[in-house]
């Protein structure tokens, strides 16, 4: 499904519940997740949907899957099983993919990095990712949670 169809069924979904709702437009999870970390019980309806939509223009989100076939998207050429990095929705890397993708979303405004694993994603790897970007961005906290998705091993948020 695509974006628009989401969000078409999200606001559906907010018209037949028994509760004022509001929808906040995401484009990617980690989006969700951050703007879901602004949530605050204690404000009103309206003082959460502007928290929680602020939240996503500071947000830079990514992932890591492998590929299902071997594809030329961009100038990337992916072959099948082999990881590759996407920025939003967009490919970005194949090559090296974590460290390919980490390097066009972390700069030098960049503070904090959650990294979501995925239920295939391999512990020492994941030390070694972190061991990486401590090194390479050591200005950039890095909080690391275990998400269990299936698919992507990996879900970035940059803020």
């Amino acid at each position: 499904p695509n974006n628009k169809n989401i969000m078409m069924a999200s606001e559906q979904a907010a018209s037949i519940v028994e509760a004022e709702t509001v929808v906040i437009p995401t484009k990617s999870i980690p989006q969700g997740i951050s703007a879901l970390f602004q949530y605050d019980l204690e404000s009103s309806l309206e003082d959460n949907k502007r928290h929680m939509s602020d939240a996503l223009e500071t947000v830079q989100s990514g992932s890591i899957t492998f590929a299902v076939r071997d594809t030329k998207i961009d100038g990337i050429e992916i072959k099948k099983d082999e990881f590759m990095g996407l920025a939003e929705d967009k490919i970005v890397t194949s090559d090296h993919a974590v460290k390919g993708l980490l390097s066009k979303l972390l700069n030098e405004d960049s503070e904090i990095l959650t990294m979501i694993s995925g239920e295939d994603a391999d512990n020492s790897i994941t030390n070694q990712i972190i061991d990486w970007i401590e090194s390479e961005y050591p200005d950039v906290e890095v909080e690391q949670h275990e998400g269990g998705q299936p698919i992507y091993q990996y879900f970035f948020a940059v803020e």
